[in-house]
């Protein structure tokens, strides 16, 4: 019992790291995000699913389709923005300044680059 505390304090913890980090990119990109303990459940739970994968037989383990469904799943971004942040970026663009709005429009390439192939990087 003492132990699965501290491994949930540990988790906790780590997810929390995880979390202030990938925050700075959106951020700096000025994407709205979901709540910040939201974000920690779903890493939470990704990890949970990593750790009851590294449980089956290592000779089944490359080929089980739930390792492989697992492994797609981390080449895309987690979703740690709202359903409708892209209708909300879109919606902040009335009323701005031309350059504001470039750097919205911007800010919405890069938010799409991240749903999809995740090629943009923030700028400096």
């Amino acid at each position: 019992m003492e132990d699965q505390l501290k491994q949930m304090r540990i988790s906790k913890v780590a997810s929390t790291c995880v979390v202030k980090e990938v925050l700075q990119h959106f951020q700096k990109a000025h994407i709205i995000t979901i709540q910040e303990h939201k974000m920690c459940e779903k890493i939470d739970a990704l990890h949970t699913e990593y750790c009851s994968l590294k449980k089956l037989n290592p000779e089944r383990r490359e080929k089980s389709g739930k390792v492989l469904q697992f492994r797609s799943k981390l080449k895309t971004t987690m979703p740690f923005w709202p359903r409708d942040v892209l209708a909300r970026m879109e919606k902040s663009k009335f009323g701005r300044t031309v350059s504001e709005v470039e750097a919205i429009v911007e800010d919405i390439a890069f938010l799409e680059s991240q749903m999809t192939d995740r090629e943009a990087i923030s700028g400096t």
